[in-house]
């Protein structure tokens, strides 16, 4: 679970603390910052996962404009699978000359053992029994992180275990518009915007031929007569997905073009609550809303909060300006953000006093939800 993140001159994140609980909307208006805190923790996952330069991930771009510091430092809180409470810190350093940057500090805790750190060049590994010296020291490149080339060892299981955690978190925002219909190969995860769908389907369908069945059920509401969804061949390798429907006696096909952006982005929400809500990290979805009726959303969103929250292990986090489904997450927790005069972003929660009869969504319409 996600227990705290902390972002400092990214943005319009300064000296900023979000600290959610399992389940939790995150609301407020436009140009708030909260789009950033979902592209913080996607860019902290990759860099930390995939690799690359610091720059990649955080470049000169990426400072808080009012800001003449050109450090940026950045901390995570999150409790792994083995249930030890991890914390990960890195500091940024940005060269105005050059406009490159470097990592000046980077460490790794778990249950307040320091199990990894990097510093001026030099990474130092502690391994799991909480020694105080270093078991090994070596030189490293400062503009990455040694975490994503870190090989599994007997004695760095807790790294291991944090890196588990990094791997299940998934970030979505949805272009239903750029899901392609037809894919050339498989591929172990699904992007950002969904547009790698059917690719990730193919593997998905294999590993758990049951999903696929799942979705259906799940979809039959929004398109009429489905009765299966296929990867149908086209060449040696290329696959194409077809909804097979049947209504009136006739059967028939239907390709992702034909589906309106809303079935979708609803083919692909349900396709993530069935394969990776049960298993996942992190779950955080940037108005998931946008392109669905209301009538359509609810029972995902409701789906979605219970098998995360039953599966007891991850956090969800969802971005919304949607009146219902802002009230329907306040039951667990409603994180308001909000700037003054243009200056940093700022975070509470949002304590809907239920006596005066508003909802969460009526206290942020009336402007009072982050009130003193």
């Amino acid at each position: 679970m996600l227990k705290r993140l902390h972002v400092d001159n990214v943005r319009c994140l300064t000296n900023f603390d979000l600290k959610p609980g399992p389940v939790a909307a995150i609301v407020g208006g436009n140009g708030t910052g909260k789009s950033t805190v979902f592209e913080v923790l996607r860019a902290l996952r990759d860099f930390l996962t995939l690799g690359g330069t610091v720059h990649d991930y955080f470049a000169p771009t990426s400072l808080t404009r009012w800001d003449t510091r050109l450090e940026q430092h950045i901390e995570l809180e999150v409790t792994a699978p083995d249930a030890s409470l991890y914390g990960y810190e890195l500091e940024v350093r940005h060269d105005p000359q050059s406009r490159d940057a470097i990592v000046v500090r980077e460490t790794l805790t778990a249950d307040g053992d320091l199990l990894y750190r990097s510093t001026g060049g030099e990474v130092q590994l502690f391994g799991d029994d909480a020694r105080k010296a270093p078991r090994a020291a070596f030189p490293f490149a400062p503009k990455r992180s040694f975490l994503p080339v870190l090989e599994a060892r007997p004695d760095n299981q807790r790294i291991m275990a944090f890196k588990q955690w990094l791997a299940g978190m998934w970030a979505f925002s949805l272009r239903p518009q750029a899901m392609e219909p037809t894919s050339l190969q498989e591929s172990d995860g699904v992007a950002v915007t969904g547009a790698n769908f059917v690719s990730w389907y193919r593997t998905l369908v294999q590993a758990s031929p049951d999903v696929a069945e799942r979705i259906r059920q799940d979809l039959s509401p929004v398109i009429p007569g489905l009765t299966a969804i296929r990867l149908l061949k086209l060449g040696a390798d290329a696959r194409f997905l077809s909804l097979d429907c049947e209504l009136s006696g006739k059967k028939f096909g239907l390709s992702l073009d034909e589906l309106s952006e809303g079935q979708r982005a609803l083919l692909l929400l349900y396709a993530v609550l069935r394969a990776l809500a049960p298993h996942t990290s992190l779950l955080i979805f940037d108005e998931p809303d946008n392109f669905v009726a209301q009538a359509e959303i609810q029972p995902w969103l409701a789906a979605m909060r219970d098998t995360v929250a039953d599966a007891g292990r991850g956090t969800l986090l969802v971005i919304s300006h949607h009146p219902e489904v802002v009230d329907y997450l306040a039951a667990d927790q409603a994180l308001c953000m909000w700037r003054e005069s243009d200056g940093p972003a700022r975070v509470r929660e949002l304590d809907v006093d239920r006596d005066k009869g508003l909802t969460a969504s009526e206290w942020l319409r009336l402007g009072i939800a982050h009130a003193e």
